[in-house]
Protein backbone atom coordinates (compact mmCIF):
# COMPACT_ATOMS: atom_id res chain seq x y z
CA UNK A 1 0.00 0.00 0.00
CA UNK A 2 0.94 3.51 -0.27
CA UNK A 3 1.33 5.69 2.75
CA UNK A 4 2.42 9.12 3.06
CA UNK A 5 6.25 10.12 3.57
CA UNK A 6 6.64 10.94 7.03
CA UNK A 7 8.12 14.85 7.41
CA UNK A 8 11.82 14.82 7.92
CA UNK A 9 13.24 17.20 10.15
CA UNK A 10 16.62 18.74 8.80
CA UNK A 11 19.62 18.01 11.50
CA UNK A 12 20.58 21.58 11.79
CA UNK A 13 16.69 22.26 13.55
CA UNK A 14 17.19 20.21 16.41
CA UNK A 15 20.01 21.45 17.83
CA UNK A 16 20.12 22.57 21.66
CA UNK A 17 21.48 25.66 22.12
CA UNK A 18 24.50 23.56 24.00
CA UNK A 19 25.46 21.66 21.14
CA UNK A 20 24.92 25.20 19.32
CA UNK A 21 27.44 27.07 21.99
CA UNK A 22 29.48 24.00 21.28
CA UNK A 23 29.99 24.67 17.17
CA UNK A 24 30.25 27.79 18.16
CA UNK A 25 33.22 27.64 20.08
CA UNK A 26 35.12 25.16 17.83
CA UNK A 27 34.50 27.40 15.08
CA UNK A 28 36.18 30.20 17.10
CA UNK A 29 39.15 28.04 17.85
CA UNK A 30 39.83 27.15 14.12
CA UNK A 31 39.42 30.62 13.29
CA UNK A 32 41.79 31.90 16.09
CA UNK A 33 44.33 28.85 15.12
CA UNK A 34 44.20 29.90 11.71
CA UNK A 35 44.81 33.55 12.33
CA UNK A 36 48.12 32.52 14.21
CA UNK A 37 49.12 30.65 11.57
CA UNK A 38 49.03 33.51 9.30
CA UNK A 39 51.05 35.50 11.81
CA UNK A 40 53.96 33.40 10.86
CA UNK A 41 53.87 33.97 7.53
CA UNK A 42 57.52 35.58 6.47
CA UNK A 43 56.95 38.77 4.90
CA UNK A 44 59.03 38.83 1.21
CA UNK A 45 57.48 41.95 -0.26
CA UNK A 46 61.09 43.91 0.25
CA UNK A 47 62.85 40.99 -2.58
CA UNK A 48 62.65 41.54 -6.35
CA UNK A 49 60.28 39.73 -8.37
CA UNK A 50 61.99 36.43 -9.81
CA UNK A 51 59.43 35.51 -12.46
CA UNK A 52 59.07 38.90 -14.32
CA UNK A 53 57.39 40.17 -17.93
CA UNK A 54 60.20 40.33 -20.53
CA UNK A 55 58.86 40.88 -24.19
CA UNK A 56 55.40 40.07 -23.69
CA UNK A 57 56.50 36.83 -21.84
CA UNK A 58 56.98 35.62 -18.44
CA UNK A 59 60.69 35.06 -17.50
CA UNK A 60 62.06 33.21 -14.66
CA UNK A 61 65.05 35.05 -14.06
CA UNK A 62 67.45 33.37 -11.06
CA UNK A 63 70.09 30.24 -12.83
CA UNK A 64 70.54 26.91 -12.03
CA UNK A 65 72.32 27.11 -8.49
CA UNK A 66 70.73 30.64 -7.26
CA UNK A 67 68.39 30.61 -4.61
CA UNK A 68 64.66 31.45 -4.58
CA UNK A 69 61.92 32.49 -2.18
CA UNK A 70 58.41 30.25 -3.59
CA UNK A 71 55.23 31.33 -1.46
CA UNK A 72 52.94 28.35 -2.34
CA UNK A 73 49.32 28.93 -2.03
CA UNK A 74 46.55 26.17 -2.22
CA UNK A 75 45.51 25.71 -5.87
CA UNK A 76 42.73 23.19 -4.61
CA UNK A 77 40.82 25.92 -2.18
CA UNK A 78 38.36 28.93 -3.52
CA UNK A 79 40.05 31.53 -1.89
CA UNK A 80 43.68 29.86 -2.31
CA UNK A 81 44.89 30.12 1.10
CA UNK A 82 48.44 30.51 1.89
CA UNK A 83 50.26 27.36 2.50
CA UNK A 84 54.11 28.09 3.20
CA UNK A 85 57.47 30.39 2.07
CA UNK A 86 60.32 28.58 1.47
CA UNK A 87 64.03 29.34 -0.42
CA UNK A 88 65.03 26.97 -2.47
CA UNK A 89 68.06 26.49 -4.55
CA UNK A 90 67.07 25.91 -8.54
CA UNK A 91 68.41 22.88 -10.18
CA UNK A 92 66.68 23.26 -13.44
CA UNK A 93 64.68 25.37 -15.83
CA UNK A 94 62.33 24.70 -18.53
CA UNK A 95 61.71 28.23 -19.93
CA UNK A 96 58.87 27.26 -22.49
CA UNK A 97 56.59 24.86 -20.03
CA UNK A 98 57.48 26.59 -16.48
CA UNK A 99 58.50 24.13 -14.73
CA UNK A 100 61.61 24.72 -12.62
CA UNK A 101 63.17 21.90 -10.14
CA UNK A 102 64.24 22.84 -7.18
CA UNK A 103 65.95 21.30 -3.75
CA UNK A 104 65.15 22.48 -0.61
CA UNK A 105 67.98 22.64 2.04
CA UNK A 106 66.26 23.02 5.16
CA UNK A 107 64.48 20.08 4.48
CA UNK A 108 67.19 18.03 2.24
CA UNK A 109 63.85 17.50 -0.41
CA UNK A 110 63.10 18.15 -4.17
CA UNK A 111 60.43 20.08 -5.54
CA UNK A 112 58.80 21.05 -8.38
CA UNK A 113 57.09 24.29 -9.28
CA UNK A 114 55.31 25.89 -12.28
CA UNK A 115 56.32 29.90 -12.71
CA UNK A 116 53.78 30.32 -15.21
CA UNK A 117 51.02 28.45 -13.65
CA UNK A 118 52.09 28.99 -10.22
CA UNK A 119 51.82 32.87 -10.61
CA UNK A 120 48.29 31.97 -12.69
CA UNK A 121 47.25 30.80 -8.85
CA UNK A 122 48.71 32.91 -6.73
CA UNK A 123 52.05 31.80 -6.15
CA UNK A 124 54.77 33.93 -5.38
CA UNK A 125 58.71 33.90 -6.93
CA UNK A 126 61.22 36.06 -5.13
CA UNK A 127 65.17 36.74 -5.80
CA UNK A 128 67.00 36.05 -2.64
CA UNK A 129 69.31 39.11 -2.00
CA UNK A 130 73.21 38.54 -1.70
CA UNK A 131 73.61 40.20 1.46
CA UNK A 132 71.13 40.52 4.39
CA UNK A 133 68.45 38.91 5.93
CA UNK A 134 65.81 37.04 3.50
CA UNK A 135 62.59 37.30 5.07
CA UNK A 136 62.11 40.45 6.56
CA UNK A 137 60.75 41.50 10.58
CA UNK A 138 57.19 41.69 10.97
CA UNK A 139 57.72 45.01 12.28
CA UNK A 140 60.21 46.23 9.71
CA UNK A 141 57.35 45.01 7.19
CA UNK A 142 54.49 47.02 8.81
CA UNK A 143 56.37 50.00 9.13
CA UNK A 144 56.84 49.83 5.20
CA UNK A 145 53.13 49.63 4.65
CA UNK A 146 52.54 52.86 6.40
Amino acid sequence: MWSEPKEQVADDQDESPVEETQHLNEVQALEKREARRLESRPSIDHLADAAVMKDGKLTFIPEVGHKVVVERVSTVTKMHPWLDTRVWVVNRINAETGRVDLWCEDLMQNGICNFITGTEVGYRFKLVPLKGPIFARKRDAKKDDK
